[in-house]
């Protein structure tokens, strides 16, 4: 398939944005990168309490669409120094050593990177984490961040290889939207954004976000994550319109306002694909948002190895998504904001109305 400006444009902003290292409460150095791209542009944002950074919109718009992503990944933490080579690590996400053999690690220091290895795993109950003791080949000091060693970006063909797409392949799709619309006025943004902290422990961030009231309650968060491939929702067939995730579903206007808005996309160029599906492989900030009774969505992008896990191998690998689902679900954004500007209907369901009808044995059928 022919490579197009867009697609170009995420693909520059996700292989700088993958290239920080991130675990659950150490996303400094994405949210420092973050805060650049907005400074550089001079895009207004703040950063709350917590850490999440928030990208105000324009406040002529009545109903805001807020994108929304984590900057974090499933990840080490050091909780000591190594003594004798060895130091324990507090490991955050959906990972078991139970079920997945582990990849060798890369502990990242202000000296540079050095290599790991896990030997042993136990549960850290009081950091609601586990625990893991690492062989370290190397100095390193405590609170220095550990990931799976693999290839920050890696394209193939049609495929972009990263140890951490998720979710930081969301925060590249949020940028090049927030970029394509501040590009059209440099002055106002007709969406908001929020990249948040501490997902893959918990949804904390977007739990402070909701607790604190730091989200306007006219705002329309939308999920925009990388949600394990399923059976029925295939990498490579376009970006999902996520219906909901494992524990909840999403407001059914807005889901019916992203699937109108890719149907008429779709009317107008065949090669733009999307899927409405339930993607309940696991949960997203939208669930979050949806408790506090926000009218919210999703959006997804298919991820092959999620969590770096190869179920069928039970192997830690690099995660993957492609390159056509990143951009269709980037043109969808785009299309959305479009959209939301003129108002977004109000879903209003039609009451059926039956005939009926008698068999011959007197069966009744409404039709």
């Amino acid at each position: 398939m022919k490579t197009t400006k867009l697609q170009n444009r995420i693909l520059e902003l996700a292989k700088e944005i993958l290239s920080f290292p991130c675990a659950p409460f150490r996303e400094q150095e994405v949210q420092r990168y973050i805060s650049g791209f907005c400074k550089k542009r001079k895009i207004p944002f703040h950063i709350d309490d917590f850490g999440n950074l928030i990208v105000p919109h324009s406040p002529e718009i009545p109903r805001p669409l807020y994108f929304v992503a984590h900057m974090d990944h499933p990840g080490f933490i050091l909780e000591k120094a190594p003594v004798n080579g060895a130091a324990a690590a507090l490991f955050y996400g959906g990972w078991d050593p139970d079920e997945f053999k582990a990849a060798p690690i890369k502990i990242f220091t202000p000296e540079g990177p050095v290599s790991a290895k896990a030997i042993s795993w136990s549960k850290a109950t009081g950091e609601r984490a586990r625990r893991a003791l690492l062989k370290i080949e190397g100095h390193a000091e405590a609170g220095n961040i550990g990931m799976w060693d693999f290839d920050a970006s890696r394209v193939e063909g049609e495929t972009l290889f990263s140890r951490s797409c998720d979710d930081l392949a969301g925060c590249a799709l949020i940028l090049t939207t927030i970029e394509h619309f501040w590009n059209l006025n440099k002055k106002t943004l007709p969406l908001g954004a929020v990249f948040t902290v501490a997902e893959e422990a918990g949804l904390h961030g977007a739990k402070y976000i909701c607790s604190h009231k730091n989200l306007p309650r006219r705002a329309i968060p939308v999920s925009v994550e990388t949600s394990r491939e399923l059976p029925v929702a295939k990498i490579g067939d376009g970006t999902v319109i996520r219906v909901g995730d494992s524990r909840t579903i999403f407001s059914p206007e807005i889901t019916a306002f992203m699937v109108s808005t890719a149907k008429a996309i779709h009317a107008e160029d065949k090669e733009f694909s999307f899927q409405r599906k339930l993607m309940d492989g696991g949960q997203c900030e939208a669930s979050v948002f949806s408790d506090f009774g926000y009218t919210c969505g999703a959006l997804s992008v298919p991820l092959g190895n999620y969590h770096n896990r190869n179920f069928s191998k039970g192997t830690t690998e690099p995660e993957y998504v492609s390159l056509h689902d990143l951009e269709s679900t980037a043109r969808l954004m785009i299309e959305m904001v479009k959209s939301a500007q003129k108002g977004i209907p109000v879903l209003k369901k039609k009451v059926p109305v039956y005939r009926e009808e008698c068999g011959s044995l007197g069966q009744k059928f409404l039709l």
